[in-house]
C-alpha cells in the first residue's frame, strides 16, 4: 500500500514538468530534447525485461519496437520489427538472422543468408554494386560492377571487378577475372578466365579464353579457343581459331587457325587454315595459309608461303614465300626461303635448298642443294653435296654423294655413282655401280659394281656384275675383269638358254642371228662383222643359202653382188619391194619424215588400188588406177575463210604465154610452152612458190586453170549481157519497122484520096 502511495506522489511531482518539457531525465537535470527519457549513471545500466524464447513468443500482439532480453539460446537484446524478432547488432545470435561474430544453433532448413521473395539479391561495397544472385534469370555475379548493366541476359556468371560489366542480353557467358568479357553486350556462351580475358568482346559467341588478356581484342569472332597469357590477343573477327600458349596467334586476324605453343603463329595477320604445334612455330607468318608446322621454330620465318608442312625442330626455319613444301625431320629444308613443291624427309634433308620441285628422303639427303631443281634423293646422304645439279635421281645410301652440278643422272643402289661430280645423263643400277665416273656423260652401268675403267667416258655401257667398260661409245656385257680375265668367254643369248656365241639370237631354234668372229655355214643367217670376212674387206649381211634347201628366201639379200630387198615380202621382185602391212590409208606403205620438225608424207596403195599421197594423215593427191586421173583434195571440211573470187579476167589478160627451151635440155629437145614465174608472180603471187633450197621459182598451173574458169565465167556473163542487148535492139528495130510501114501506108492512102 505504501508503494502505491509513493508512486502516486512521484507521478504528481513529475506530471507537471512532463506536460511542459516532454523529456524525462533520471540521473540528469538536463535530458536531451530529442529523448523522451534519458537515463544517466556512472555505475549502473538499463535492465529491460528478461525472457526465455518461449516467454518472448508468448507475448500477445507485440508492438513494433518492443525490446526484450532473451536469456536462453541465442541470448541477447532483441527488438520486434513488426514482423519478427531480430537481434540487436552485437548482442548475440539474431533470431532468424546471422551474427557478424558467428552463429550457433542454426538449422539449415530455416537459417540462411538471402531473400524469401522473388527478388534479385544484390551486394554492395562502398555503396557500389559488388555482386548479385538472380534465381529467376539464373545469373550470378561477384565483384565491383560485375554484370552491372545486364538487361535480359540469362545463365551468366561473372566473378571479378567489371566482369561482364556491359552485358545486356548476352546469355550463357562465364567470366572469371578483372574486366573479363567487360564489353560483352549480346555475345553468348563465352568463357573468359583471367584478367582482361575477352575484354573487348561485344557479340562474339562460343569463345573460350583462359589466361590474362587472352583473346583480349576479340569483338565478333566466334568459336575461338585461347589459352595462355595474351593468346589471340589482337584477333577481332576471326573465327574457329585455337591458340594455346603464351602469346600464341598474338597478332591474328585470320580464321580457322590452330596454334599450340608459346608464340606459335605469333605474327599471323590474315593467314587462314594454318596449324602450328610447338614454341614459335610459324612465328612470322602474316598472310600464309594452309600451312602445318610441328616442332619448335618450325616454319619460323614463313610470311606468305602457302600449303607447306614442316614437322621437326626448325624444319623449314627460313621459309618465306615458298609454297607446297613438305619437310619432316630436324633442320629439314631449314634454309629454304622461296623454293616450292619440295619434299624433305629426314634430318637435314634439303637443308640449304632455295629451289623448286626436289624430293629428299633420308638423313642429309640433298643437304647442300641450293638451286638444283627436280631432283630425287632417297637414302642416307644421297646427293648430299649437290648444289646446282638438276633432274637427278639417287636411290640408296651414299648414292652420288660427291655430285655438285651434274644433272640428268639416275642411280639406284647403295654407293652407286659415288665419284660423280659434274657428269650428266648417266644411269647406274646396282650396288657400287658406275662409282668411278667423275665427269663423263651418257654412260650406263647395270649390275653389282658394274663400272668403267676411267672417269671421263661418254656413252659407255657396262652390263653385268663386276663388268667394266674402258672406252667411249662402247657396250660391254659380262666382261668381268679381275675375276676371269678381260677376255672372259661371256655369252649373251636371245631366245636361247645356252648361247653358243658372244651374241646368240635364236627365236625358234632353227634360224636367227649370230654375231661373232667364228662364222660357220651351218643353219644360221649370219651377220658378219668380225675377223673372218669375205674377200674385199667389206662388212655385209649374207644369207647362207645352203641351210635352206629349195628355199626362195635367198632373194632377201644385201651384199656386194646385188639382189633385191623385201620389206614384209619374202620374194622381192625389185631392188626394193615393200608390201603394206595394212590397206588402210596412211597406216601402210612408205613414210618420208622430215628431220627438222617431224612433218611427214605417206605414200600408200588404198583399198581401191588408188595411189595416195597424204601429208600428216590428210590425203592431198590421188591417182586413179584406171585412167590416170589426178584428184586433188578439195573437201569443204578441210577449208576455212571461204570467199567468192570476184574477178580474174583483167589480170588473166595480162599474162604472156611463152615458148622456150630449158637450159639443161639436150640438143633437139622439143619446145616448151608456159609462163615465166617472175611475170606470173607480179600478177598472181599465190600461184608462184620459191624453193627454200636454191631460190628457184615454180608456177602452180592448176591454180591458173581455176583462174581461167573464173575468166570464162566472166566472159560468159559479158556475152549473155551483150546477147540481151542485141535482142533488145532487135526488138526496138522491129517496132521501128512497123511504125515506118504504117507511115508509108498512111502516105499512100493520102495520095489516093487526092
Amino acid at each position: 500500500m505504501m508503494n502505491k502511495i509513493f508512486l502516486a506522489i512521484l507521478f504528481l511531482v513529475f506530471a507537471r514538468p512532463l506536460a511542459y518539457s516532454q523529456s524525462v531525465g533520471i540521473g540528469t537535470n538536463a535530458p536531451d530534447a530529442s529523448a523522451l527519457l534519458e537515463l544517466k549513471a556512472t555505475n549502473k545500466g538499463f535492465l529491460p525485461p528478461r525472457l526465455t524464447a518461449a516467454e518472448k513468443a508468448a507475448i500477445p500482439s507485440p508492438k513494433a519496437g518492443l525490446l526484450v532480453y532473451q536469456t536462453d539460446a541465442g541470448a541477447g537484446l532483441q527488438v520486434y520489427n513488426g514482423i519478427t524478432w531480430v537481434a540487436v547488432a552485437g548482442s548475440g545470435s539474431p533470431a532468424g538472422g546471422w551474427s557478424l561474430t558467428g552463429n550457433s544453433g542454426t538449422n539449415a532448413a530455416v537459417n540462411f543468408i538471402g531473400t524469401t521473395d522473388n527478388q534479385v539479391l544484390r551486394f554492395r561495397q562502398g555503396n557500389h554494386p559488388a555482386g548479385l544472385l538472380d534465381h529467376f534469370n539464373e545469373n550470378a555475379a561477384f565483384g565491383t560492377l560485375a554484370l552491372l548493366t545486364n538487361n535480359g541476359g540469362v545463365f551468366n556468371s561473372a566473378f571479378g571487378a567489371q566482369a561482364l560489366l556491359s552485358n545486356s542480353t548476352g546469355k550463357g557467358n562465364s567470366a572469371f577475372g578483372r574486366s573479363a568479357l567487360l564489353d560483352n553486350t549480346t555475345g553468348m556462351y563465352n568463357v573468359a578466365i583471367g584478367s582482361s580475358a575477352l575484354e573487348y568482346n561485344v557479340d562474339g559467341m562460343a569463345n573460350t579464353a583462359v589466361g590474362s588478356y587472352a583473346a583480349n581484342s576479340n569483338v565478333s569472332g566466334f568459336s575461338n579457343i585461347a589459352m595462355g597469357s595474351r593468346a589471340l590477343f589482337t584477333n577481332k573477327t576471326g573465327y574457329r581459331i585455337i591458340a594455346i600458349g603464351d602469346s600464341a596467334l598474338f597478332n591474328n586476324t585470320g580464321s580457322e587457325n590452330v596454334a599450340l605453343g608459346s608464340k606459335a603463329l605469333y605474327t599471323n595477320e590474315d593467314g587462314i587454315f594454318n596449324t602450328a604445334l610447338g614454341n614459335q612455330a610459324l612465328y612470322f607468318n602474316t598472310s600464309g595459309s594452309q600451312n602445318t608446322a610441328v616442332g619448335r621454330s618450325s616454319l619460323y620465318s614463313n610470311t606468305a608461303g602457302i600449303q607447306n608442312t614442316g614437322i621437326g625442330f626448325q624444319s623449314m626455319y627460313n621459309n618465306w614465300t615458298g609454297n607446297r613444301n613438305t619437310a619432316l625431320g630436324y633442320n629439314s629444308l631449314m634454309f629454304n626461303n622461296s623454293g616450292s613443291d619440295n619434299t624433305a624427309l629426314g634430318y637435314g634433308a634439303l637443308a640449304k635448298n632455295i629451289s623448286n620441285v626436289n624430293t629428299a628422303i633420308g638423313a642429309k639427303a640433298l643437304n647442300a642443294n641450293t638451286s638444283g631443281v627436280q631432283s630425287t634423293a632417297i637414302g642416307f646422304e644421297a646427293l648430299v653435296k649437290n648444289t646446282t645439279g638438276s633432274s637427278n635421281v639417287a636411290v640408296g645410301s651414299l648414292t652420288m654423294d660427291s655430285n655438285i652440278d651434274g644433272a640428268g643422272n639416275t642411280t639406284i643402289g647403295d654407293l652407286s655413282m659415288r665419284g660423280n661430280i659434274n657428269g650428266w645423263n648417266n644411269t647406274a643400277i646396282g650396288l657400287g655401280s658406275l662409282a668411278s665416273n667423275v665427269s663423263g656423260n651418257f654412260n650406263s652401268a647395270l649390275g653389282y659394281k658394274a663400272d668403267m675403267i676411267g672417269s671421263n667416258y661418254t656413252n659407255a655401257t657396262a652390263i653385268g656384275a663386276f663388268t667394266e667398260v674402258g672406252c667411249s661409245n662402247c657396250v660391254v656385257l659380262g666382261s668381268i675383269n679381275g675375276y676371269n680375265g678381260a677376255t672372259a668367254n661371256s655369252k649373251v643369248g636371245i631366245g636361247s638358254v645356252s648361247p653358243q656365241r658372244t651374241l646368240h639370237v635364236n627365236p625358234n631354234g632353227s634360224g636367227g642371228m649370230m654375231i661373232g668372229n667364228d662364222i660357220t655355214t651351218g643353219g644360221f643367217t649370219v651377220l658378219s662383222m668380225g675377223i673372218s670376212q669375205a674377200a674385199g674387206g667389206y662388212s655385209y649381211i649374207q644369207s647362207v643359202k645352203s641351210a635352206w634347201p629349195a628355199s626362195t628366201y635367198g632373194d632377201l639379200v644385201l651384199n656386194q653382188s646385188g639382189g633385191n630387198v623385201g620389206i614384209k615380202k619374202t620374194t622381192p621382185l625389185t631392188p626394193l619391194h615393200i608390201k603394206q602391212s595394212t590397206d588402210y590409208d596412211n597406216l601402210g606403205g612408205l613414210r618420208l619424215e622430215r628431220n627438222e620438225n617431224g612433218n611427214y608424207w605417206d605414200i600408200s596403195n588404198s583399198f581401191a588400188d588408188v595411189l595416195i599421197f597424204a601429208y600428216k594423215g590428210t590425203d592431198k593427191v590421188r591417182f586413179s588406177n584406171t585412167d590416170g586421173d589426178i584428184w586433188t583434195s578439195s573437201d569443204l571440211r578441210l577449208k576455212k575463210d571461204i570467199q567468192n573470187f570476184e574477178t580474174a579476167l583483167p589480170k588473166l589478160m595480162q599474162l604472156q604465154a611463152k615458148s622456150y627451151h630449158y637450159k639443161d635440155n639436150e640438143s633437139g629437145a622439143p619446145v616448151s610452152y608456159g609462163f615465166i614465174a617472175q611475170e606470173v608472180e607480179k600478177i598472181f603471187p599465190g600461184a608462184v612458190s620459191t624453193s627454200p633450197r636454191d631460190g628457184m621459182k615454180a608456177v602452180a598451173y592448176q591454180k591458173l586453170n581455176i583462174l581461167a574458169i573464173k575468166s570464162i565465167q566472166e566472159q560468159q556473163a559479158i556475152i549473155e549481157a551483150q546477147q540481151k542487148e542485141v535482142a533488145e535492139v532487135k526488138e526496138q528495130n522491129s517496132r521501128m519497122l512497123e511504125r515506118i510501114q504504117l507511115l508509108e501506108k498512111a502516105v499512100a492512102d493520102l495520095r489516093q484520096s487526092k
